[in-house]
């Protein structure tokens, strides 16, 4: 849940797209006053990509399971998934000769 909260936060903070493309000022002005989006190729290419789609909060896609057990839904499909190490293995060699030295100093 937390994690969706967060992707939420992020998407907000990139602030809003204004400009020629995401205002649509071409479309608006060929569907004019009355008409309607929804069979406009731009809409379509657009419609899931300016908002976020909150995996936890979506009733829909997960077979209308309530938010705990859709949540840890998604921490068991997590732990499922192999890991990758976040840095390479020199790296993380030289960040563990550098503590075992420290803890050296310290002792």
């Amino acid at each position: 849940m937390d994690s969706d909260l967060l992707g939420g936060v992020f998407h907000t903070l990139e602030g809003l797209r204004l400009d020629d493309n995401s205002l649509a000022w071409e479309v608006i002005n060929r569907v004019g006053p009355g008409g309607h989006f929804l069979e406009e190729r731009h809409t379509l290419k657009h419609l899931r990509s300016e908002y976020y789609l909150f995996q936890t909060a979506n009733h829909l896609s997960a077979g209308g399971l309530d938010l705990r057990a859709r949540a840890a839904e998604r921490v068991h499909k997590l732990l499922a998934e192999p890991l990758e190490p976040a840095v390479p293995e020199d790296v993380a060699r030289e960040m563990r000769r550098i503590v075992q030295r420290a803890q050296e100093d310290l002792a």
